[in-house]
């Protein structure tokens, strides 16, 4: 069974010339001089009642047109939206008819041209209807993709853009129920921007990143940010939503407004937990004191002696007789390794002295700095040691402590 295509229905006021076109000239003479008698009364009715002629032309123009588009058979208080279903193409086309008239009428007057496409969506026989002046006709048809052709795209474009009066009554239906009314339903454009700046602003609260981005394609990658993504469904390919369809968009727009769909903080791992600061990693436990400076290496033995080495300080002592030195001491295992023994000097397996045989030649006491008598090379003052002088936080055997108990028993002699 082939589907025929409505044709389109032209109108025009002035049929083809025919055998009886000296008649019509001669009704259009006449007519001519009953308008121009027509004129002369309207100028005379305007003088009794005291207004202008132009004014009053206007009023009648406006009447005038008010009948044209008037349907024959309704009453004055009657409208389109009134007719039943089987009178409603005659009433459109004569209202259509009379307006391809004024059309005319215009082109004739004043010498403007045009044309009127009209389509019916809702009527399924309707081919369309072209009026308005001649050459506003011929150029429509002979317009690239007009004619019938033409009147059909517009017809089709018409029925997706303009909802059909029979939806219209569903919906009226509808609202007068006590059911909620459906959400409305927003176009897909709208649908996918309002997904991309949803999901933007909640990876941005939820992650405290400002110019953070949603990882349509990899959302593992949300990791970089602390975050992830939970609620995605299964049938739904993680893809950006240029590239999925209106009806997913939609499921994913609706799934994070109820808060099916949303970011979640991640654990914090090892590697993301922050560096431990400097006060931190300074701690006794894990820092040792730096004894080097202390030792000569060249010379074999200390750069210089005083009352405070390193964290080792000495505390105030009182005045006594020079005698052996007590020195309470506890083991510290960076102070071995920063310093050696001094020549003939030794430790026994049981960690008792041995004799000291090097004669000193360098007293400190006969040290002198720049002349002054008491001070060494270095610019420290040296004393006597006093046997109530103690070193706090002194590790036993320490070799900084025995080499200065040996050159204070050395000062003593």
């Amino acid at each position: 069974m082939s589907h025929t295509t409505p044709e389109l229905s032209e109108y025009t006021s002035h049929p083809p010339e025919t055998i009886d076109a000296q008649e019509d000239a001669l009704f259009l003479e006449r007519l001519d001089t009953f308008m121009q008698k027509s004129l002369a009364e309207i100028q005379a009715f305007a003088e009794r009642e005291s207004r202008s002629y132009d004014e009053t032309k206007r009023s009648i123009a406006e009447w005038h047109a008010k009948t044209l588009f008037s349907v024959a058979g309704n009453n004055a208080g009657d409208s389109l939206g009134a007719t039943t279903p089987e009178e409603r193409p005659a009433q459109v086309r004569n209202v259509l008819i009379e307006t391809s008239k004024v059309l005319e009428s215009l082109s004739e007057v004043l010498g403007v041209q045009s044309f009127i496409l009209a389509v019916d969506p809702q009527n399924p026989h309707d081919g369309g209807f072209l009026g308005g002046s001649l050459v506003g006709r011929e150029f429509y048809r002979g317009l690239r993709g007009g004619g019938t052709a033409g009147a059909s795209s517009f017809k089709i474009y018409a029925q997706k853009r303009v909802p059909s009066t029979q939806e219209e009554v569903v919906m009226q239906d509808s609202s007068t129920h006590s059911s909620p009314a459906p959400p409305t339903v927003r176009p897909s454009r709208q649908v996918k921007v309002d997904l991309y700046e949803t999901i933007r602003s909640q990876l941005r609260n939820v992650s405290g990143i400002r110019k953070a981005e949603m990882k349509w394609t990899n959302p593992e990658r949300l990791s970089l940010y602390g975050v992830r993504l939970v609620g995605w469904p299964s049938d739904i390919p993680a893809a950006n939503p240029s590239s999925l369809k209106a009806n997913q968009n939609q499921r994913l727009l609706e799934l994070v407004e109820h808060g099916e769909l949303k970011f979640e903080k991640t654990m914090i791992t090892g590697l993301e937990a922050p560096q431990p600061t400097d006060t931190q990693r300074n701690t006794p436990e894990t820092t040792a004191e730096d004894f080097s400076w202390a030792y000569d290496a060249e010379g074999g033995g200390d750069a210089s002696v005083g009352c405070s080495i390193g964290s080792a300080t000495a505390v105030e002592s009182l005045p006594t007789s020079s005698s052996s030195l007590l020195l309470e001491t506890a083991g510290h295992p960076m102070l071995s390794s920063s310093s050696g023994h001094l020549p003939n000097e030794g430790i026994d397996s049981l960690g008792n002295e041995l004799t000291w045989t090097e004669e000193v030649g360098d007293d400190l006491l006969e040290a002198q700095h720049n002349g002054v008598p008491g001070f060494d090379e270095y610019g420290f003052h040296i004393e006597p040691w006093n046997e109530t002088m103690k070193f706090e936080d002194v590790e036993e055997d320490n070799p900084i402590e025995q080499r200065a108990r040996k050159r204070a028993r050395s000062s003593e002699s």
